[in-house]
């Protein structure tokens, strides 16, 4: 049944099969492959005279939409098949939502040898191991030992855990060799991802004061504590063992101070940290590069100091913010491409350990913006639109979101004048009309989403400019009404700076022109260069009403005065 909402419509060219990559949890993917009857070997013939047909459906972890997406254009897909969660409408409408249980049916129409179409069909049922680690606090390594005092940090993945709409949490079990139990929360570290996350750290069972903290599990030296996650979609039960060592760890230093209060100790520790920071931006100006080196140097070992020595505090955030945004720093300093990216993946990794640790921080939304702004800066432009996205939908009111409209926005523009370029390279008719449709549904988005940030920031200083990128996008997407009615909103409400309201009202006359409504095209013309006399908008207004359809405009204007 083609109207199942959610159904896809799949194309693809003859072809082996293609590789297809990991999900998390797992090393690699075997795919069966069953020798069609009578073979008795595989053929060394081509794909094509073979007639082999390689698809590989896309799916993604969430909502079903509303309607069937048959209609939406046919995929092509080859290479590994994995597709990120989607955030744009159309990778959602071509992409198949599942869930754990899910039957998938797969069907292809053919015609048989009386010429009546028929279905080869066949289903399969989505299925998904759990998977539970206890790691070190990269989520890098897996720990079994651990010092009272120390962190444990846990890693759910568990993809049939939720279904859409439900909010759920996986559950961890600790129960200690003498007699402790406790359960620790993990949370989703991304919408619909599949993956839960949380840490917790051991404190001294007879230490009254540690014991209360929330996340603390209570433990004895030389413990074992014994870690279970049992999964409620496939009853599986996964177990880890962690060994307290019977010693504490401790560090000995010449010199040094103990706080009572951990905030001031902390404060003391960031205050000298941006003390060197700012001597190293002194001795860079100096073009004294060696010595801003080791000040750079100096002052994130004492951000790092200040998290290891007090993990609890709220500062925590706020050290984590300061290091990734250095590692940012360090990576536009070096010219190595690999090293530029271990930076910038240094980085990301910070960031997203602020928001999914910290997300009620003020330093949560700036994190999870700079986490955007740093896949920008490596290129990944779509990685960089899908946080920008989710900065939009976790922290809706934040005045980040109106610089984060604009960056996307900019986005699809960009991606709409590609595929016009694109087009306009193509010799054949029907390839170029194509191009120009799809272009044309791009400035449609990218009209949308500017038109967003005036909508729900109308004060911010980048509302009116956001107004009159949409008009013109909608200009170019040929929807003229629609941008002659933005255009005049900018000029009624007179927000912006005076060039921006010449160039407002030229675009506002040529769409007009666009419209062949001239005698509006006239008048907003005229109107440019008596309001805005100097502006260069204006000198290319008049050279407009020389034109043939303006001048006529023009000369019968006069006359009826």
């Amino acid at each position: 049944d083609l109207t199942v909402p959610g159904t896809l419509r799949i194309e693809s060219a003859p072809g082996d099969r293609p590789g297809i990559g990991a999900p998390p949890g797992y090393r690699e993917v075997s795919a069966g492959y069953r020798e069609p009857s009578g073979s008795g070997s595989s053929s060394e013939m081509s794909a094509l005279d073979d007639g082999i047909f390689t698809f590989v459906v896309p799916t993604r972890l969430g909502a079903v939409p509303a309607k069937s997406q048959v209609d939406v254009k046919p995929l092509a897909r080859v290479g590994d098949g994995r597709d990120r969660v989607a955030n744009s409408e159309m990778d959602v409408a071509t992409t198949l939502a599942i869930c754990g249980g899910d039957v998938i049916y797969i069907g292809y129409s053919y015609q048989d040898a009386q010429g009546s179409n028929r279905w080869m069909t066949a289903s399969s049922v989505v299925a998904g191991d759990s998977f539970f680690d206890v790691m070190d606090r990269r989520y890098r390594e897996a720990v079994t030992n651990l010092h009272v005092g120390e962190s444990v940090y846990l890693r759910v993945i568990d993809p049939a855990l939720k279904r859409p709409g439900e909010k759920k949490d996986a559950l961890v079990q600790v129960t200690t060799s003498s007699g402790q139990k406790q359960t620790v929360t993990l949370s989703e570290t991304v919408d619909h991802a599949g993956a839960y996350k949380g840490n917790a750290q051991l404190v001294y069972a007879g230490d009254t004061t540690s014991t209360n903290l929330l996340g603390a599990v209570c433990v004895n030296y030389g413990d074992t504590v014994t870690l279970s996650y049992r999964s409620p979609a496939t009853s599986q039960t996964l177990t880890r063992v962690v060994q307290v060592f019977k010693g504490a760890d401790g560090a000995g230093v010449a010199f040094t101070k103990r706080f009572k209060d951990p905030s001031i100790a902390v404060q003391t520790q960031f205050t000298l940290a941006e003390a060197y920071f700012e001597m190293a931006k002194k001795h860079r100006d100096l073009q004294q590069e060696e010595s801003a080196r080791r000040e750079i140097g100096q002052g994130k070992k004492l951000l790092e100091e200040a998290i290891r020595d007090y993990p609890t505090t709220e500062a925590r955030a706020q050290a984590d913010y300061l290091l990734a945004n250095l590692a940012i720093e360090y990576a536009s300093q070096v010219q190595d491409a690999a090293q530029k990216t271990r930076y910038y993946l240094e980085a990301v990794s910070r960031f997203t350990e602020i928001v999914a640790n910290s997300p009620d921080s003020p330093y949560a939304p700036k994190a999870q913006f700079r986490k955007a702004f740093t896949y920008e800066k490596m290129g990944r432009i779509d990685d960089a639109c899908e946080e920008y996205v989710k900065l939009s939908y976790r922290y809706p009111d934040n005045e980040l979101v109106a610089e984060t409209i604009a960056r996307l926005g900019n986005y699809f523009l960009t991606k709409g004048q590609g595929i016009e370029a694109e087009g306009k390279a193509q010799t054949d008719l029907v390839k170029k009309e194509r191009f120009r449709l799809q272009a044309i549904d791009m400035f449609k988005t990218a009209a949308q989403v500017f038109g967003r940030l005036g909508a729900r920031f109308p004060d911010h200083q980048l509302a009116a400019k956001t107004a009159v990128i949409s008009a013109q996008c909608w200009l170019r997407a040929e929807d003229f009404d629609q941008a002659i009615a933005i255009f005049n909103q900018v000029i009624a409400a007179k927000k912006g700076s005076s060039e921006l309201m010449a160039e407002a009202m030229y675009w506002c006359g040529d769409a007009y022109l666009r419209r062949k409504d001239n005698v509006n095209a006239y008048r907003q013309m005229k109107k440019l260069t008596w309001d805005f006399p100097d502006s260069k908008w204006a000198k290319y207004a008049r050279g407009r009403l020389s034109e043939p359809g303006l001048a006529d405009v023009e000369e019968s204007e006069s006359a009826a005065e």
